[in-house]
């Protein structure tokens, strides 16, 4: 039976990479693959569960080893995080020790014939530099490519050790040249894989809308990036009857940009409803309940959302 450990350096149920990575197991359960996960996750919440054929290996941050928040791959993520560009000498120091300690252990308990990394960036070099003869696969998401701007100090590491990974998994065809451009990489070991969905959550049923009333939604994380503010001021630019229309944010947010536009939406002359964090079941029918999807987001990829709303 062939043996996959998935990597993330991030929490593995709260972003697109998350759900891209929930989305592999399932179809590597499918295939009756022994499978195993690496993940970033706080020490206050150990309620993330995979299936129980699926071994986890936590990386807990905000402890003793560990003190600071799970380290995103956007400078603002749903839930508390610590940015790449703001880690000093110590903090990148303890964040290596404690994945290379659970990638070592992991490796001598599971044994994968395959890694499965998700971003080109830190810690997908290690895994190379740590594991050269294991087969790794790599999968760009597009912050990753961000990350090489917006934190220049880790580029040739990430560069060195990635150029070795045997195959990279890219979203399109300029992500593709994007990542030969930028880390120097073979273009024969990148693949342009596009972007899938789960057809049993997402599917369409029109009867489900109510013609009464406009439904718009958005689906993502709330922060500027995304383009939230000029979403709700364009929003409130339509001349039409509060009680015609409203718009739906379905996501969550940190920090004083989450505020701002909670303040944003509390004040807003159109009715704007903010959903929360919801599950993909619900998220499909909110969407299929919704008239019109917007996604002002000022940096993508390609979007899984945007796949799953279509």
């Amino acid at each position: 039976m062939k043996k996959i450990l998935h990597v993330i350096a991030q929490r593995p149920e709260k972003t697109g990479s998350g759900t891209y990575l929930q989305a592999l197991i399932e179809q590597g359960d499918k295939k009756g693959y022994s499978q195993a996960v690496i993940a970033g996750i706080p020490a206050d919440e150990f309620n993330i569960h995979f299936k129980e054929n699926v071994k986890f290996y936590p990386v807990v941050f905000q402890t003793e080893k560990l003190p600071f928040p799970v380290v995103g791959m956007t400078d603002i993520m749903p839930y508390k995080s610590t940015m790449y560009r703001k880690l000093d000498n110590d903090m990148l120091i303890k964040w290596k020790n404690a994945f290379s300690e659970v990638l070592t252990k992991s490796v001598a308990e599971f044994r994968p014939d395959i890694i499965i990394t998700h971003h080109l960036w830190i810690l997908s070099a290690m895994v190379k530099e740590m594991f050269p003869l294991i087969k790794t696969i790599a999968i760009c998401h597009g912050t990753d490519l961000r990350q090489m701007d917006l934190a220049p100090n880790f580029n040739n590491y990430v560069s060195k050790y990635c150029r070795n990974i045997d195959n990279i998994a890219a979203l399109h065809e300029d992500q593709k040249n994007e990542i030969i451009k930028k880390y120097q990489i073979d273009k024969n070991k990148i693949t342009v894989v596009g972007v899938g969905f789960n057809p049993n959550i997402f599917y369409t049923n029109d009867t489900e809308k109510n013609m009464d009333k406009i439904k718009l939604i958005y689906a993502g994380k709330l922060n500027f990036a995304k383009g939230i503010p000029s979403l709700i001021k364009s929003y409130n630019k339509l001349d039409i009857d509060r009680n015609s229309i409203e718009l739906i944010l379905a996501g969550s947010g940190t920090g004083s940009q989450f505020k701002a536009i909670e303040k944003m939406a509390e004040e807003s002359r159109l009715r704007i409803i903010l959903k929360g964090s919801i599950s993909q079941k619900e998220l499909s029918k909110l969407f299929r309940e919704s008239h019109l999807f917007v996604f002002p987001s000022f940096f993508e990829g390609l979007p899984l959302v945007l796949t799953e709303a279509l």
